[in-house]
Protein backbone atom coordinates (compact mmCIF):
# COMPACT_ATOMS: atom_id res chain seq x y z
CA UNK A 1 0.00 0.00 0.00
CA UNK A 2 2.65 2.30 0.76
CA UNK A 3 4.73 1.66 -2.58
CA UNK A 4 0.59 2.78 -4.72
CA UNK A 5 0.81 5.72 -2.08
CA UNK A 6 4.72 6.85 -3.23
CA UNK A 7 3.56 6.25 -6.79
CA UNK A 8 0.15 8.21 -6.75
CA UNK A 9 2.05 11.28 -4.73
CA UNK A 10 4.75 11.46 -7.65
CA UNK A 11 2.10 12.59 -9.93
CA UNK A 12 0.77 15.30 -7.31
CA UNK A 13 3.71 17.33 -7.38
CA UNK A 14 3.25 21.16 -7.90
CA UNK A 15 3.76 20.84 -11.72
CA UNK A 16 1.21 18.28 -11.95
CA UNK A 17 -1.24 20.36 -9.82
CA UNK A 18 -0.95 23.62 -11.38
CA UNK A 19 -2.20 21.97 -14.31
CA UNK A 20 -4.66 19.83 -13.01
CA UNK A 21 -6.18 22.83 -12.31
CA UNK A 22 -5.91 24.64 -15.96
CA UNK A 23 -7.67 21.97 -16.89
CA UNK A 24 -9.90 21.63 -14.71
CA UNK A 25 -11.02 25.18 -15.17
CA UNK A 26 -13.26 24.18 -18.24
CA UNK A 27 -15.07 21.53 -16.26
CA UNK A 28 -15.71 23.89 -13.60
CA UNK A 29 -16.82 27.09 -15.56
CA UNK A 30 -18.95 25.02 -17.92
CA UNK A 31 -20.89 23.27 -16.02
CA UNK A 32 -21.44 25.08 -12.79
CA UNK A 33 -24.53 27.25 -13.32
CA UNK A 34 -23.28 29.86 -10.91
CA UNK A 35 -20.48 30.29 -13.74
CA UNK A 36 -21.53 29.36 -16.67
CA UNK A 37 -23.42 32.83 -17.58
CA UNK A 38 -20.02 34.36 -17.47
CA UNK A 39 -18.17 32.23 -19.36
CA UNK A 40 -20.63 30.68 -21.59
CA UNK A 41 -23.22 33.05 -21.88
CA UNK A 42 -24.92 31.04 -24.96
CA UNK A 43 -25.05 27.84 -23.10
CA UNK A 44 -28.57 27.09 -20.86
CA UNK A 45 -28.02 23.77 -19.81
CA UNK A 46 -24.89 21.38 -19.20
CA UNK A 47 -25.62 19.80 -22.84
CA UNK A 48 -22.38 20.07 -25.05
CA UNK A 49 -22.45 21.79 -28.19
CA UNK A 50 -21.48 19.81 -30.91
CA UNK A 51 -17.99 21.75 -31.50
CA UNK A 52 -17.46 20.62 -28.08
CA UNK A 53 -18.19 16.82 -28.47
CA UNK A 54 -16.14 16.72 -31.18
CA UNK A 55 -12.84 18.11 -29.82
CA UNK A 56 -13.54 16.53 -26.72
CA UNK A 57 -13.65 12.78 -28.56
CA UNK A 58 -11.31 13.66 -30.97
CA UNK A 59 -8.97 14.29 -27.61
CA UNK A 60 -9.46 11.12 -25.90
CA UNK A 61 -9.03 9.08 -29.29
CA UNK A 62 -5.66 11.09 -29.98
CA UNK A 63 -4.82 10.44 -26.24
CA UNK A 64 -5.75 6.89 -26.11
CA UNK A 65 -3.57 6.30 -29.16
CA UNK A 66 -0.62 8.31 -27.79
CA UNK A 67 -0.80 6.94 -25.12
CA UNK A 68 0.47 3.43 -26.39
CA UNK A 69 3.99 4.99 -27.78
CA UNK A 70 4.91 7.08 -24.75
CA UNK A 71 8.42 5.87 -23.55
CA UNK A 72 7.12 7.06 -19.92
CA UNK A 73 4.45 7.57 -17.31
CA UNK A 74 6.49 11.33 -17.14
CA UNK A 75 6.20 11.90 -20.56
CA UNK A 76 2.78 10.30 -21.16
CA UNK A 77 1.30 13.44 -18.25
CA UNK A 78 3.43 16.02 -19.85
CA UNK A 79 1.94 15.09 -23.30
CA UNK A 80 -1.69 14.88 -22.16
CA UNK A 81 -1.22 18.15 -20.49
CA UNK A 82 -0.31 19.95 -23.62
CA UNK A 83 -2.81 18.62 -26.28
CA UNK A 84 -5.79 18.63 -23.37
CA UNK A 85 -5.05 22.73 -23.05
CA UNK A 86 -4.02 23.08 -26.29
CA UNK A 87 -7.91 21.37 -27.13
CA UNK A 88 -9.68 23.57 -24.41
CA UNK A 89 -7.99 26.50 -25.92
CA UNK A 90 -9.94 26.20 -29.05
CA UNK A 91 -13.65 25.31 -27.48
CA UNK A 92 -12.69 29.26 -25.35
CA UNK A 93 -11.93 30.19 -28.63
CA UNK A 94 -15.00 29.24 -30.12
CA UNK A 95 -17.19 30.67 -27.00
CA UNK A 96 -15.28 33.76 -27.36
CA UNK A 97 -11.97 35.55 -28.60
CA UNK A 98 -11.42 37.23 -25.77
CA UNK A 99 -11.98 34.20 -23.32
CA UNK A 100 -9.60 32.01 -25.64
CA UNK A 101 -6.49 34.96 -25.42
CA UNK A 102 -6.69 34.86 -21.72
CA UNK A 103 -6.87 31.04 -21.17
CA UNK A 104 -3.94 30.43 -23.94
CA UNK A 105 -2.22 33.33 -22.07
CA UNK A 106 -2.96 31.23 -18.45
CA UNK A 107 -1.77 27.85 -20.22
CA UNK A 108 1.90 29.71 -21.65
CA UNK A 109 2.61 31.13 -18.62
CA UNK A 110 2.00 27.78 -16.64
CA UNK A 111 4.01 25.85 -19.13
CA UNK A 112 6.89 28.06 -18.83
CA UNK A 113 6.86 28.50 -15.42
CA UNK A 114 6.88 25.07 -13.78
CA UNK A 115 8.86 22.61 -15.21
CA UNK A 116 8.27 18.88 -15.26
CA UNK A 117 9.96 16.63 -13.14
CA UNK A 118 13.03 15.58 -14.39
CA UNK A 119 13.85 11.51 -13.09
CA UNK A 120 13.42 10.84 -16.92
CA UNK A 121 16.44 13.24 -17.57
CA UNK A 122 18.55 11.84 -14.52
CA UNK A 123 18.36 8.21 -14.62
CA UNK A 124 20.74 5.47 -16.83
CA UNK A 125 17.72 3.56 -18.40
CA UNK A 126 18.60 3.40 -22.29
CA UNK A 127 15.36 2.67 -24.08
CA UNK A 128 15.98 0.22 -26.86
CA UNK A 129 14.89 -1.20 -30.40
CA UNK A 130 15.45 -5.14 -31.00
CA UNK A 131 18.38 -4.28 -32.79
CA UNK A 132 19.93 -1.72 -30.60
CA UNK A 133 19.39 -4.18 -27.21
CA UNK A 134 20.93 -7.27 -29.46
CA UNK A 135 23.94 -5.24 -30.09
CA UNK A 136 24.19 -3.68 -26.29
CA UNK A 137 23.98 -7.47 -25.26
CA UNK A 138 26.89 -8.66 -27.42
CA UNK A 139 29.40 -6.97 -25.15
CA UNK A 140 31.09 -9.42 -23.04
CA UNK A 141 32.94 -8.87 -20.07
CA UNK A 142 37.04 -9.43 -19.72
CA UNK A 143 39.35 -10.40 -17.24
CA UNK A 144 36.72 -12.55 -15.18
CA UNK A 145 34.39 -10.04 -14.95
CA UNK A 146 30.58 -10.27 -16.18
CA UNK A 147 28.54 -7.66 -17.92
CA UNK A 148 24.96 -7.55 -16.60
CA UNK A 149 22.64 -6.13 -18.36
CA UNK A 150 18.51 -5.74 -16.87
CA UNK A 151 15.77 -5.16 -19.94
CA UNK A 152 12.79 -4.01 -18.72
CA UNK A 153 9.40 -4.92 -21.18
CA UNK A 154 6.85 -2.54 -20.66
CA UNK A 155 3.89 -0.67 -22.01
CA UNK A 156 3.05 2.83 -21.29
CA UNK A 157 -0.62 2.25 -20.41
CA UNK A 158 0.07 -0.52 -18.52
CA UNK A 159 -0.80 0.39 -14.76
CA UNK A 160 2.09 -1.98 -13.11
CA UNK A 161 5.11 -1.02 -15.55
CA UNK A 162 3.99 2.94 -14.61
CA UNK A 163 4.25 2.01 -10.69
CA UNK A 164 7.31 0.50 -11.21
CA UNK A 165 8.91 2.66 -13.53
CA UNK A 166 10.40 5.32 -10.89
CA UNK A 167 11.95 2.44 -8.78
CA UNK A 168 13.25 1.10 -11.62
CA UNK A 169 15.09 4.44 -12.60
CA UNK A 170 16.42 5.07 -8.73
CA UNK A 171 17.85 1.94 -9.27
CA UNK A 172 19.78 2.25 -12.47
CA UNK A 173 20.65 5.52 -11.26
CA UNK A 174 22.29 3.68 -7.60
CA UNK A 175 24.22 0.97 -9.57
CA UNK A 176 24.66 1.90 -13.37
CA UNK A 177 28.00 0.83 -14.41
CA UNK A 178 30.43 -0.54 -16.69
CA UNK A 179 29.31 -3.95 -15.63
CA UNK A 180 25.58 -3.62 -15.27
CA UNK A 181 23.45 -1.98 -17.98
CA UNK A 182 19.53 -1.05 -17.75
CA UNK A 183 17.52 -0.72 -20.55
CA UNK A 184 13.71 -0.79 -21.67
CA UNK A 185 11.90 -1.65 -23.99
CA UNK A 186 8.09 -0.29 -24.82
CA UNK A 187 6.77 -4.01 -26.26
CA UNK A 188 3.48 -2.79 -27.05
CA UNK A 189 4.91 -0.65 -30.00
CA UNK A 190 7.89 -3.36 -30.82
CA UNK A 191 5.97 -6.48 -31.11
CA UNK A 192 9.48 -7.79 -33.04
CA UNK A 193 10.66 -7.49 -29.10
CA UNK A 194 7.43 -9.48 -27.47
CA UNK A 195 7.46 -11.96 -29.54
CA UNK A 196 11.09 -13.19 -29.21
CA UNK A 197 10.89 -13.17 -25.34
CA UNK A 198 6.98 -14.58 -25.27
CA UNK A 199 5.81 -10.85 -23.77
CA UNK A 200 2.21 -10.68 -23.95
CA UNK A 201 0.89 -7.83 -24.28
CA UNK A 202 -2.60 -8.05 -24.10
CA UNK A 203 -4.26 -5.71 -21.63
CA UNK A 204 -4.98 -8.72 -19.29
CA UNK A 205 -1.52 -9.82 -19.33
CA UNK A 206 0.47 -11.11 -16.14
CA UNK A 207 4.05 -10.78 -18.16
CA UNK A 208 3.69 -6.52 -17.96
CA UNK A 209 6.13 -5.70 -16.79
CA UNK A 210 8.71 -8.44 -16.98
CA UNK A 211 12.31 -7.96 -16.26
CA UNK A 212 15.06 -10.10 -17.79
CA UNK A 213 18.65 -10.36 -16.65
CA UNK A 214 21.19 -11.16 -19.00
CA UNK A 215 24.72 -11.89 -18.64
CA UNK A 216 27.11 -11.68 -21.01
CA UNK A 217 24.50 -11.74 -23.65
CA UNK A 218 22.43 -14.84 -22.40
CA UNK A 219 19.43 -14.45 -20.38
CA UNK A 220 20.00 -16.06 -17.05
CA UNK A 221 16.97 -14.82 -15.09
CA UNK A 222 13.50 -13.04 -15.14
CA UNK A 223 11.11 -12.08 -13.24
CA UNK A 224 7.93 -12.87 -13.35
CA UNK A 225 9.26 -16.62 -14.08
CA UNK A 226 7.19 -18.53 -16.32
CA UNK A 227 6.38 -22.09 -15.30
CA UNK A 228 6.82 -25.20 -17.62
CA UNK A 229 2.99 -25.31 -17.52
CA UNK A 230 2.55 -21.87 -18.63
CA UNK A 231 1.42 -20.49 -16.12
CA UNK A 232 3.04 -16.75 -14.43
CA UNK A 233 4.29 -15.86 -11.36
CA UNK A 234 2.45 -13.98 -9.14
CA UNK A 235 5.14 -11.28 -7.77
CA UNK A 236 5.23 -7.65 -6.58
CA UNK A 237 7.83 -4.85 -7.79
CA UNK A 238 9.68 -2.01 -5.63
CA UNK A 239 13.08 -0.92 -5.40
CA UNK A 240 13.98 -3.82 -2.75
CA UNK A 241 12.71 -6.46 -4.27
CA UNK A 242 14.07 -5.76 -7.74
CA UNK A 243 17.52 -4.50 -5.70
CA UNK A 244 17.78 -7.82 -3.68
CA UNK A 245 16.39 -10.43 -6.50
CA UNK A 246 18.91 -9.31 -8.93
CA UNK A 247 21.62 -9.46 -6.36
CA UNK A 248 22.81 -5.75 -7.98
CA UNK A 249 25.21 -4.79 -5.59
CA UNK A 250 27.57 -7.85 -6.33
CA UNK A 251 26.43 -7.53 -10.29
CA UNK A 252 27.50 -3.82 -10.52
CA UNK A 253 31.14 -5.10 -9.90
CA UNK A 254 30.97 -7.08 -12.47
CA UNK A 255 30.93 -10.43 -10.08
CA UNK A 256 28.98 -13.69 -10.22
CA UNK A 257 27.09 -14.36 -7.15
CA UNK A 258 27.98 -16.75 -4.26
CA UNK A 259 23.81 -18.09 -4.87
CA UNK A 260 22.45 -20.27 -7.59
CA UNK A 261 20.38 -18.72 -10.05
CA UNK A 262 16.44 -19.58 -11.13
CA UNK A 263 15.09 -19.80 -14.76
CA UNK A 264 11.74 -20.41 -16.36
CA UNK A 265 12.05 -23.94 -15.99
CA UNK A 266 10.75 -23.52 -11.94
CA UNK A 267 7.79 -25.44 -11.21
CA UNK A 268 4.82 -23.37 -9.28
CA UNK A 269 3.60 -23.72 -6.13
CA UNK A 270 6.85 -24.65 -4.34
CA UNK A 271 8.58 -22.41 -2.16
CA UNK A 272 11.07 -19.95 -3.04
CA UNK A 273 13.67 -21.24 -1.00
CA UNK A 274 13.36 -24.57 -2.58
CA UNK A 275 13.46 -23.36 -6.10
CA UNK A 276 16.70 -21.16 -6.12
CA UNK A 277 18.26 -24.66 -4.47
CA UNK A 278 17.26 -26.16 -8.16
CA UNK A 279 20.28 -25.84 -11.11
CA UNK A 280 19.05 -24.76 -14.02
CA UNK A 281 21.11 -25.71 -17.30
CA UNK A 282 21.14 -22.43 -18.45
CA UNK A 283 21.99 -21.45 -14.94
CA UNK A 284 25.16 -23.51 -14.76
CA UNK A 285 26.14 -22.33 -18.83
CA UNK A 286 25.65 -18.68 -17.98
CA UNK A 287 27.48 -18.66 -14.41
Amino acid sequence: MSGIISSISQYLQLYHLVHYAVILFYPLVRFTPQLRPHFFPSKQDFELAAMESNVLMLLGAYIAIKGRRMESMDAYFSHVFFVTEAALCVIFFREDVVLGIFYLLVALIVSFTFNAPDVDKKHRVVAVTLQRMENLLANKGKNGKIVYTIVEMYAPWSPPCNLVARAYACLSKKYSSDYLKFLKVNVSAQNDVAEKYNIDVGVRSRKLPTFILFADGEELFRMPHVYKNGSVENCKFSEEILEDEFGLAVRTLGQKMPTIETDETKEPNKKKKSDKQNISTSSKKNE
